[in-house]
């Protein structure tokens, strides 16, 4: 995951336009695993963390 502090020091030396380091922080709470996607941020921005279902899945 990217590191927030990192992209707002770029946005604070200039090296990052605010609509890109938007851009790239809404990216950093997503991470592919190649078969599903992971969103790290769902509880904090809908209330109700993600749930990962698996049909056929054994505890």
């Amino acid at each position: 995951m990217t590191d927030v502090a990192d992209i707002l020091a770029k946005v604070a030396a200039g090296e990052v336009a605010a609509a890109d380091a938007a851009r790239q922080i809404d990216a950093a709470y997503f991470e592919n695993l190649g078969h599903s996607t992971i969103d790290h941020d769902r509880l904090r921005r809908t209330g109700a963390a993600e749930v990962v279902y698996g049909e056929h899945k054994t505890p």
